[in-house]
């Protein structure tokens, strides 16, 4: 039986060929008020590259955790640079007592919270022997360590600091943070201004396009919070002009702005080549895209 991979070569990589999933979009999520929300678009992790190994870690050494893929065909290695607003976190790293080849198998507590430290995550995967923890607005985090030799010790690190913990002393050796690179710019549609709409206060942006049944039913909810006055909401229509995407949206009753939807916008957020309808960007008040809802029951109440 013949490989069917083998004719799958999309032109976005110039005519390398992929596995068979290798043109899907990367996933990534983020934990928010208990609930677990897919974010690998606003984070700018959305590349479509054939990935076989992922290295999460802090490259850059300035608090915040870095990713770097390596691929199946080009480009052979990506690395996706955290620049996003740095938090309050502790970097751990282990130095056993003489004998110990490396940190793997130590138990760590931090603030309570119990795990182990690993040289391998994930599929074909390797990780630093180090944890990587954010502590909130707290100055300081409370460690507990079990050595490999069964030793137990506590220590006190400060927050936005490397703390390299030493077995064999007890103490522990703290670096802080390097300071942030400068960010880059953010790319469309990851900002309002790039859509000609003003910020000021929370913004819904709907996906839609002619017959989607999922957008009608949506539009009541969309409706009332445009008129509640506490959201801007517009509409982004699979459309070739603004009338096209005008009469659309009434025939879907919307009750808001709508304009027809970028190319390059439509391509970015779909899956497969796919878009998933109803789709909605949120919108933070200062104009930065902050979460995007596939599912109506997220949005806000």
């Amino acid at each position: 039986m013949g490989d069917a991979r083998s004719e799958y070569s999309p032109s976005a990589l110039g005519g390398a060929t992929e596995s068979f999933s290798g043109w899907e979009p990367k996933k990534l999520w983020r934990t928010r008020d208990g609930a677990s929300e897919e974010c690998a678009w606003t984070e700018g992790f959305d590349t479509r590259t054939d990935g076989r190994s992922l290295i999460a870690s802090d490259l850059d050494d300035d608090g915040d955790v870095d990713l770097l893929m390596l691929n199946r065909n080009a480009p052979r290695l990506q690395l996706f640079r955290n620049d996003g607003e740095v938090g309050n976190a502790v970097r751990l790293r282990f130095t056993p007592a003489s004998g110990a080849r490396d940190a793997a198998g130590v138990t760590v507590r931090v603030d309570g919270r119990a795990e182990e430290v690993l040289l391998h995550r994930g599929f074909a995967s390797s990780v630093p022997p180090e944890l990587m923890r954010g502590v909130g607005a707290a100055k300081s985090a409370s460690v507990e360590v079990t050595w490999r030799s069964g030793q137990q010790q506590r220590f006190v690190v400060p927050a936005g600091h490397t703390s390299t913990l030493v077995e064999a002393t007890g103490k522990a050796v703290s670096v802080p943070f390097a300071a942030p690179a400068a960010a880059k710019p953010a790319r469309f549609p990851s900002t309002l201004e790039a859509l000609g709409i003003p910020a000021g206060k929370p913004t819904l942006v709907a996906l839609f396009l002619a017959g989607c049944e999922p957008c009608r039913k949506e539009a009541p909810a969309l409706n009332a919070l445009a008129k509640s006055g506490k959201y801007t909401v517009r509409g982004l229509g699979v459309a070739a002009t603004l009338e096209d995407a005008q009469r659309v949206a009434k025939s879907l009753g919307y009750a808001f702005e709508v304009q027809p939807m970028p190319e390059f916008a439509g391509d970015a957020l779909s899956s497969n080549g796919q878009l998933t309808f109803p789709t909605t960007l949120f919108f933070a008040a200062d104009g930065k895209l902050e979460r995007v809802l596939t599912d109506s029951s997220a949005l806000p109440r």
